[in-house]
């Protein structure tokens, strides 16, 4: 009797059903998985963001020193970098460079110095950070580079090594500028760079 019956009987007979929607089992057990990884997922984001961030800043400023110094050079008289808050590089949300043809280690706007670059929209959350006792700080009032592309301070000294380290949360990155106007990236907190870090 089973093998003459029509097919749609014969599916009801063996309790086959058309197509259904989720239990809601099942959809409060994907949720919950979706729910695992994006905990998971989310610091690794948010400190990818972060690296993301400081590394661009970095490069932005090395970028500015280093054109600042081939400027120098280039015109064979002094350039400055600067940072834009006018004296100070904690709390800076930038910095500007120029050839300091008016020899008063700022970048005056009015006609006298000749602008190179001007950064001034770094994240908020990238800070200046203290430096260890043995390492020298980038001068306040901003680094210098002679005709000849060694560093030099407001006062004109020159060969003078300078560090300027930025963090963005928990993740630092340190800019030396080199007697010679070598600029170097090293991250602090990484054992192989000590060397070259310290």
């Amino acid at each position: 009797m089973l093998a003459m019956m029509p097919w749609r009987a014969c599916s009801a007979v063996h309790g086959e059903r058309g197509a259904r929607g989720f239990s809601l089992v099942e959809l409060m057990t994907v949720i919950a998985i979706i729910a695992i990884l994006l905990s998971v997922a989310t610091p690794t984001f948010i400190s990818i963001r972060q690296n993301e961030q400081l590394n661009a800043t970095v490069n932005k400023l090395a970028a500015t020193l280093a054109n600042a110094r081939a400027e120098a050079i280039r015109r064979n008289t002094r350039t400055v970098v600067i940072p834009s808050t006018g004296g100070n590089w904690v709390g800076t949300q930038g910095w500007i460079s120029c050839v300091d043809l008016s020899h008063a280690h700022t970048c005056q706007s009015t006609g006298v110095d000749v602008i190179l670059d001007t950064q001034t929209n770094i994240p908020s959350i990238v800070t200046v950070a203290a430096l260890p006792a043995n390492v020298i700080a980038m001068p306040t009032a901003g680094v210098g580079f002679s005709g000849e592309g060694y560093t030099s301070t407001a006062a004109g000294g020159n060969f003078q090594a300078f560090a300027l380290q930025l963090t963005n949360g928990t993740i630092s990155r340190r800019l030396q500028l080199r007697q010679t106007g070598q600029i170097v990236i090293c991250d602090p907190s990484v054992t192989s760079d000590y060397g070259i870090c310290g």
